[in-house]
């Protein structure tokens, strides 16, 4: 049983998975398996995965047949993971050769935790961009280890291709396959509310921007997930959120109806975001343009897929 499984889900990167996969593979810690799920990838990522398969025994492989999404494509990984510990990395991002060797150290004062480290943003040539860490790109947050369940209902700012923690932990927890694109979010702050995490404020995994990220491609998408998500937080967790975290769920799923032009279901959300955190003016202006049938973005949202 190899002491780490890594799974690196992949879909349409075929410029980028070799330097992935070689970052997995020329890791310090070389007590690992790399479990590859392709979701039925156009380009020639499977002929790259395969050729990647026959040099290095540590590699497994799983090939959809038809794509099904980040979340299944994480999910089938996990279930056929067997080591100790679990850990994810895209398949466009790339690790700093020690990753696993920092965070295993950690893990072995309390296996408890869940491990995650910071990461330095790279363009689509693996450049750095202006050397901008997850620290530098707004994450101001004072408490990034601990209980930081309060601090993810803010946003998710927990980097996914940096997490590691031990598998036995992941039962009944995973990638929430109703979801397009922000079941990492909800898996980041369902394992917050079980286990404390560990932040390493150095970077130890290149995050790529590129002009193929899904942010930038889909944002109604985006925003069908928002409300999605404050939906099954507010079902979840509604006696955890403060009242402002609580109106800002309201708020986005009644934007996704502005959007969809059912503005009755609008404004029965954004009264209920205004009565619950009346402070804030952006709620009760967009329960005015309920009224005279005008659709409502977050700004969150506008400036991701701006």
């Amino acid at each position: 049983m190899p002491l780490a499984s890594v799974i690196m889900p992949s879909y349409n990167h075929e410029k980028h998975i070799s330097e992935a996969i070689e970052s997995v593979l020329n890791q310090s810690e070389k007590d690992l398996e790399l479990i590859i799920v392709d979701d039925a990838s156009k380009d020639s990522s499977p002929e790259i995965i395969k050729a990647y398969q026959e040099k290095d025994s540590r590699i497994r492989t799983i090939f959809h047949a038809q794509n099904k999404g980040i979340a299944k494509t994480v999910n089938d990984g996990i279930e056929h993971a067997s080591g100790r510990f679990i850990a994810i990395v895209a398949s466009d991002d790339i690790w700093i050769c020690d990753k696993l060797e920092k965070q295993l150290k950690v893990l072995e004062e309390n296996e408890d935790l869940v491990v995650c480290a910071d990461n330095l943003v790279i363009d689509a040539n693996s450049n750095a961009v202006e050397n901008i860490t997850a620290q530098k790109r707004g994450v101001s947050l004072k408490k990034r280890s601990g209980n930081i369940f309060k601090e993810l209902l803010e946003s998710n700012f927990v980097s996914g291709s940096s997490i590691i923690l031990k598998r036995a932990n992941l039962q009944g927890i995973g990638y929430d396959e109703n979801y397009k694109y922000l079941s990492d979010w909800k898996f980041s702050l369902d394992l917050a509310k079980q286990y404390n995490y560990y932040f390493l404020p150095e970077p130890l995994v290149k995050y790529r921007i590129h002009g193929s990220n899904s942010i930038q491609q889909d944002g109604p998408g985006w925003l069908k997930d928002f409300a999605l998500f404050g939906k099954d937080i507010l079902e979840k967790y509604e006696n955890d959120l403060p009242g402002r975290i609580k109106a800002k769920f309201l708020f986005r799923i009644g934007s996704y109806a502005s959007c969809q032009k059912d503005f009755s279901k609008a404004r029965k959300y954004f009264l209920k975001a205004v009565i619950t955190y009346p402070y804030k003016i952006a709620y009760l202006q967009s329960l005015l343009l309920s009224f005279v049938g005008y659709p409502v973005v977050p700004k969150s949202l506008k400036r991701r897929i701006s």
